[in-house]
């Protein structure tokens, strides 16, 4: 688990702070929130809210450790919320920079149960 964090580091983790979907025409399927401090992920499916996971901000070790991204990879991520018991977390990428798997039009990618994908950051209801 991360220790202290700078300001620009937070500044990214607010960022990842609100919902997303995985595709154009979905409703929200995760919404990522913080209450003093602490972090969490609420999934849903068809507006049903299906589990709530507790994430943190997860160091480089983790990511390279329990997400097999490489030490290049891992440059490209500026801010991540991920969870200790589950493969699960948020990543938010470098403008313009790649990971495999995340599309070009989005900065944000999502490890999540059912698989990798790239996900849109939308409005809250």
């Amino acid at each position: 688990m991360a220790g202290n964090i700078s300001s620009k580091e937070t500044a990214h983790i607010n960022q990842l702070i609100g919902c997303y979907t995985a595709g154009e025409e979905e409703g929200v399927l995760l919404e990522l929130t913080e209450n003093q401090g602490k972090y969490s992920a609420t999934l849903y499916d068809g507006g049903e809210i299906i589990e709530n996971i507790e994430v943190h901000i997860g160091d480089k070790n983790e990511l390279q450790n329990n997400f097999y991204f490489s030490p290049d990879e891992i440059n490209h991520i500026k801010g991540n919320l991920i969870a200790d018991d589950i493969a699960f977390g948020v990543l938010l990428v470098k403008p313009g920079d790649r990971l495999a798997g995340k599309v070009a039009k989005t900065d944000y990618f999502g490890l999540l149960i059912m698989g990798a994908a790239s996900l849109n950051k939308i409005p809250c209801d």
